[in-house]
């Protein structure tokens, strides 16, 4: 975020599996790990961005988030909201 004109790419996805496999914590008799869904098996969306930082954003159907910078930010606050589906 710290280039104008960068092109940014994420697995989204991939962010997900990670963190949701390998939880930090969990409470007593819990499984230690998060059941998660295979990539095809959800849908992605953009519910939310901050138009005045990002531009040429998209995700895909893989859950893959790519964005361009339009505007460095002059703090941390800015977003792009994410929502996974299950198909």
């Amino acid at each position: 975020m710290s280039t104008k004109d960068a092109t940014k790419t994420y697995d989204l996805y991939a962010l997900y599996k990670n963190e949701f496999s390998s939880p930090s914590l969990s409470s007593s008799g819990a499984p230690s790990s998060i059941d998660v869904y295979d990539r095809s098996e959800l849908h992605y969306y953009i519910t939310a961005y901050d138009a005045d930082i990002f531009k040429n954003i998209s995700i895909n159907s893989s859950g893959v988030l790519s964005y361009k910078v339009k505007e460095v930010p002059t703090d941390d606050n800015t977003i792009i909201n994410v929502v996974f589906v299950v198909k």
